[in-house]
């Protein structure tokens, strides 16, 4: 029998995504206001290319083994083998990609900084390793361990980020070291918070087939989210970068809504019956519409305020880029619940094409609006790229057989009483 405690629940899963959103909202106007906003652009531009090549490299195995993991549990041991087969093979690649970063796109990054970025992308098979076990967690629904290995790095960087502020040491150089520690504990914990032991591993190649069709939608996300940073570096400069910024943190917080949901979607979609399957991913995308519609409104409604209050002045900037992104991100959360849910039922494709689109649209607008417009420009290639993604998913899914989607009042009811009673989302019919 499972144990609930360890289990947990979607609400649990949630606040520790907006406990961490919480520290970011602390921490991030230490950071602006000790850095100003071209040190902080360089910050970010280290933080996009790191993520971009953690996703690249990775090729998928992590969501392969994810997959695998729902559907075949007794082969559990073996996953666990591939993923450390798989993490070891990566190192030279890592050490060649990352000297090759710091020596081209971030070759203007100040002597130290470049020398810790390097340490930092040497860690990607390391950051590959813990995804795998993120993954593991994921699929059996270990919905508490996964909460405490998410919200591990939000704590490492609160924490670092409080004590050098007090001490006048809030620096880039010392940023980039608190980035190494959030890579490597939380990689860590997940390994330790699995209960499987390792066994031979199975054959890579399938995991990589299988994770190539759903990597490629991965890479066209974070296409779609940092494209915009990494191209403002080099056409703006740092300091536009650094408020772009700011206003991308603040408008994400809806997008932690759809990262809870879309971790339950994945394990009560991969679970379920076959003949129950749509009617539980169209109750999570019904549910998901509704949380993602309150995060927008009330984050709207106190941005114009917030924003001055916590980043100061120097950040003024930032207010405009956020408020068009914030519908944006709304739709592209989610568009993650749609997309986790087609994976758990088999349809990376549906990963690949939405993203794909969203990619299209951040392609042919983001190239032309950014050099005319700035960063209010960016923000509004970026919002209208989600919303694409969103609408794709959307689309494929319905022609897959998955039922309506347009949340009613029975949906709403049913939503309190399952936030209320920490109880799983049900996944029957629509209430009436």
């Amino acid at each position: 029998m499972t144990d609930p405690r360890r289990t947990g629940s979607v609400r649990q899963l949630a606040l520790s995504i907006y406990a961490g959103s919480a520290v970011g909202l602390l921490t991030g106007p230490l950071i602006a206001r000790a850095l100003g906003p071209a040190p902080r652009g360089e910050l970010a531009a280290i933080v996009s290319y790191f993520e971009c090549l953690l996703a690249l490299v990775s090729l998928g195995v992590p969501e392969a083994i994810g997959f695998h993991a729902a559907r075949a549990p007794l082969e559990r041991p073996r996953l666990v083998g591939a993923a450390r087969r798989y993490s070891v093979r990566l190192v030279p690649a890592a050490l060649l990609v990352a000297w090759v970063t710091v020596a081209g796109p971030l070759a203007s990054l100040p002597g130290p900084a470049r020398l810790g970025t390097i340490v930092l992308l040497s860690l990607l098979p390391f950051g590959v390793w813990g995804a795998c076990f993120e993954q593991l967690l994921r699929a059996e629904g270990a919905l508490r361990p996964l909460a405490e290995v998410r919200f591990l790095p939000f704590l490492i960087h609160g924490v670092a980020v409080c004590a050098l502020w007090a001490v006048s040491e809030l620096s880039l150089k010392t940023l980039i070291a608190v980035r190494l520690v959030a890579v490597i504990a939380p990689a860590i914990w997940a390994r330790t918070r699995t209960r499987d032991v390792g066994g031979p591993a199975v054959p890579l190649r399938p995991l990589v087939e299988f994770g190539a069709k759903a990597q490629l939608g991965r890479l066209a996300a974070l296409a779609n989210v940092r494209l915009d940073q990494l191209l403002m570096l080099p056409i703006l400069g740092a300091e536009p970068l650094g408020l772009y910024a700011v206003g991308v943190v603040v408008a994400g917080l809806p997008v932690g809504v759809g990262e809870a949901l879309s971790t339950r979607a994945f394990g009560e979609v991969g679970r379920a019956a076959p003949e129950k399957q749509g009617a539980t991913t169209s109750a999570l995308l019904r549910r998901s519409m509704i949380l993602q519609i309150v995060a927008c409104a009330g984050l709207m409604s106190v941005a114009p305020w917030l924003m001055p209050l916590l980043f100061g002045h120097r950040f003024d900037g930032a207010l405009l880029p956020a408020l068009i992104l914030i519908p944006g991100f709304a739709a592209f959360g989610w568009g993650l619940v749609a997309t986790s849910a087609a994976l758990a039922l088999g349809r990376p494709d549906v990963m690949m094409y939405s993203h794909g689109a969203g990619l299209c649209v951040t392609l042919l607008l983001l190239p032309v609006l950014l050099p005319i417009y700035g960063i209010a420009g960016a923000a509004g290639v970026s919002s209208a790229s989600y919303v694409t993604f969103a609408a794709t998913a959307g689309v494929l899914l319905r022609r897959g057989g998955i039922g309506e989607m347009r949340p009613g009042m029975g949906d709403l009811r049913s939503l309190v009483l399952s936030l209320r009673a920490l109880a799983p989302i049900p996944g029957g019919r629509r209430a009436r």
